[in-house]
């Protein structure tokens, strides 16, 4: 959380300031791209460093704010090279060289087509299935399991599997 510097922080800040153009001098980053990275860290450096006596005491503040704005460049390094940071960018209006655009290629979905392929693969499997298989279908759609099935078209257990399974494939070789 960003808090406002206290006069003996923001003058210990300005007095320090050179640390922040040498850590970006020494690593060749240029001051326009990285300066609002790494003067963050350096300001927590110097927020840090006066508020902790034993700090001051192990370490001299170069070690705090070079630490300080290491792991800045690092959290910022890390943020820009996420998955979704890094996604190339289309444009469905840039023409290729077939002469289309990406969106005259891309096809929208359409009900319509859809409900005629539906249409089309029932009644392929309609001719396809018995009518103790069609039972089946219409129960297992209701949501009846296996066992109610059995008792309600009074065949045995196994069967009904059976029947489900030779079903399943009828149905995975139509939509194929």
């Amino acid at each position: 959380m960003i808090k406002e510097l206290t006069s003996k922080q923001s003058g210990f800040a300005t007095a320090n300031h050179g640390y922040v153009l040498r850590f970006l001098n020494v690593r060749h980053l240029p001051h326009d791209e990285y300066y609002d990275v790494v003067v963050f860290g350096f300001l927590e450096a110097v927020v840090r460093y006066l508020a902790d006596a034993d700090l001051r005491a192990r370490y001299k503040f170069s070690t705090i704010a070079n630490r300080k704005m290491k792991d800045a460049l690092y959290s910022d390094y890390r943020y820009r090279n996420r998955l979704k940071r890094r996604g190339k960018a289309l444009s469905l209006d840039r023409t290729k060289e077939n002469g289309y655009t990406l969106y005259d290629e891309t096809a929208a979905p359409d009900a319509t087509m859809d409900e005629l392929k539906t249409r089309e693969i029932l009644a392929e499997l309609s001719e396809q299935l018995t009518p103790v298989e069609s039972n089946i279908i219409r129960l297992r759609v209701q949501g009846y399991p296996p066992w109610e099935i059995s008792r309600e078209l009074k065949i045995p257990p196994i069967e009904v599997q059976e029947l489900i399974r030779s079903t399943r494939e009828t149905v995975y070789a139509a939509c194929a």
